[in-house]
């Protein structure tokens, strides 16, 4: 699975990242975990709250975003939201 993050202001992109997870020993869920950690610290962001919506957004069109209400220090984020984007192997 590789996981692309997206960290977006003023609708433009302003640091992105990508990681690859290739562990067939972990499930589909422990990959998705591993993966937005490893965004979330190389993009120096906290780990945002995982909502039903972004489950949603996933399924349908394998990306999910997170706006700055779903990080709990949203008043000193630097970015208005944050997308990953989900390309499976």
């Amino acid at each position: 699975m590789t996981l692309t993050g997206n960290c977006i202001k003023d609708n433009r992109v302003v640091d992105t990242a990508t990681v690859v997870i290739d562990d067939p020993d972990m499930s589909f869920h422990d990959q998705l975990e591993t993966g937005l950690l490893e965004l979330c610290q190389i993009l120096h962001l906290t780990t945002p709250i995982w909502m039903k919506k972004n489950t949603v957004q996933l399924s349908a069109i394998a990306a999910a975003t997170f706006d700055r209400d779903q990080f709990m220090d949203a008043d000193s984020m630097r970015i208005d939201k944050f997308e990953i984007r989900l390309e499976r192997h």
